[in-house]
């Protein structure tokens, strides 16, 4: 008797694994402390149940549970896997073992179910995978871009130094138009050269990155320094709610705020005053990050294209740059294996939201 009571204490003291007896039918005997951890049911709640409390309607609807209690018995034990049920309705990814229970006789007289909660494993396996393929398309992107570079600045620089020449040795003998066709090539080249710039910066994104763990609020103090004389110039209004401390890419997510920062302040109807506000919210272990502008906004059937690289809403007249920020927005939460969008922000504006899972 001692030798059982004190078998049950310990089985009720583990806390990384849920143990848990059932009966011959599949309903819940017994409900140790790592069951109530990772399931989240305490013990008067759940025993007495059946144990389909855990699985997916889905699964329960293919009778899943039932079929697992047959295998076991058929097999003396069965494993599996799969996303399982908690309490608050929340799912995790569970590593489960199911063993039937015989008497001396042989007749099943329960099952013991051991469920391992794998759910980070699986996350830390699945981006490993998300950066192994980022990694094999920033070195493709990468090789793409200092052969585009090369070939396009070549015959671009040509065009450059002939079009200097033109300039000093026959701008006097142009008449009005001529000049302002010259005007307008050298302000085309200089336009393809900020292209390959930022071709070549979206290529080289990541490419040295160092997971570290920092302080998001800290990050946005120094972006905001860094972008002192445009705010200034702007007079624009930058709050925050408090901000966490996640482990990210610090140079990367430093340069994803800046651009979000930038296309807020430049994407302001003339006249009006920029207010941009950064909230981020938790959920489980992904952080929700917005940032609502009070801009000149972006139509629904666009919020899509936005994010491709060099994809313009606008004349580069009315509003300067490359159409690439968001571009490299896009790929550097994709780092994080996170993803980002785009919202209406009301009355006015846009609500840039993108995920950061830690």
């Amino acid at each position: 008797m001692t030798s059982d009571y004190h078998y049950k204490q310990m089985i009720d003291s583990i806390e990384d694994y849920a143990i848990i007896l059932l009966d011959a039918a599949g309903h819940i005997q017994s409900w140790n402390k790592g069951a109530e951890q990772i399931k989240g049911w305490s013990a008067s709640e759940i025993i007495g149940t059946h144990f389909r409390t855990f699985y997916a309607e889905e699964d329960r609807n293919r009778r899943l549970p039932e079929t697992y209690l047959t295998e076991a018995a058929a097999l003396g034990h069965v494993q599996h896997e799969g996303w399982r049920m908690r309490h608050d309705g929340s799912l995790f990814w569970g590593h489960v073992t199911i063993t039937a229970l015989r008497d001396e006789t042989g007749v099943i007289t329960g099952f013991c179910k051991v469920t391992y909660d794998r759910t980070d494993r699986l996350r830390r396996e699945e981006m490993d995978r998300r950066m192994r393929e980022l990694e094999a398309r920033n070195k493709e992107m990468e090789q793409f871009a200092y052969v585009a570079s090369h070939d396009l600045s070549e015959p671009l620089n040509t065009v450059g130094s002939f079009t200097s020449l033109l300039q000093a040795d026959y701008g006097a003998q142009l008449d009005d138009t001529g000049r302002a066709y010259l005007s307008l090539v050298q302000t085309s080249v200089g336009r393809m050269k900020e292209l390959i710039t930022a071709l070549l910066h979206y290529a080289r994104i990541g490419r040295y990155r160092s997971l570290d763990r920092i302080d998001t609020a800290a990050t946005l103090r120094a972006v905001m320094t860094d972008m002192h004389q445009t705010i200034v110039a702007s007079a624009a209004r930058i709050s925050y709610d408090h901000l966490p401390v996640i482990y990210a890419y610090p140079t990367e997510f430093g340069i994803l705020l800046q651009n979000l920062l930038s296309n807020a302040i430049k994407f302001t109807p003339p006249g009006v005053t920029p207010k941009i506000h950064i909230t981020a919210t938790p959920k489980g272990s992904t952080w929700y990050f917005c940032v609502s502008d009070n801009g000149i906004g972006v139509k629904e059937e666009d919020r899509e294209k936005i994010f491709i690289m060099f994809k313009r809403l606008h004349s580069a007249d009315k509003y300067e740059g490359s159409g690439i920020g968001l571009a490299y927005a896009k790929k550097i939460v994709e780092m994080h294996n996170g993803t980002i969008w785009m919202e209406h922000n009301a009355p006015s504006g846009t609500r840039v939201c993108f995920t950061i899972n830690t």
